[in-house]
């Protein structure tokens, strides 16, 4: 399931970074928040405070509340190393033998 979520999530990053009209990035930072922030809640549940705390930041970072004040250029880039981030830990999760 939590394979899924981060799948869904890297997506839904990747897909941002080509232009889109604002509707789909109002979708993108509901879906997006509410990923990072079970992904946060469950990474903080099983001790991975690292994981937990770079969940919770992009989460509060992408949270449609109120729109952080950055340029197209930057949010690219950070749609980019967010779904970096997000690769590394489905990578991890799989790496694992359980």
């Amino acid at each position: 399931m939590k394979a899924i979520i981060k799948l869904i999530a890297v997506v839904l990053l990747l897909l941002c970074v080509v232009d889109f009209d604002p509707s789909f990035g109002q979708l993108l930072r509901w879906a997006v928040v509410v990923a990072f922030a079970y992904l946060a809640y469950d990474a903080f549940k099983a001790d991975s405070n690292v994981a937990g705390v770079v969940y919770a930041v992009l989460a509060v970072l992408f949270q449609p509340l109120y729109e952080v004040q950055l340029g197209p250029t930057l949010w690219k880039a950070l749609y980019i190393v967010a779904a970096l981030f997000v690769i590394s830990m489905i990578v991890g999760l799989f790496g694992k033998k359980n």
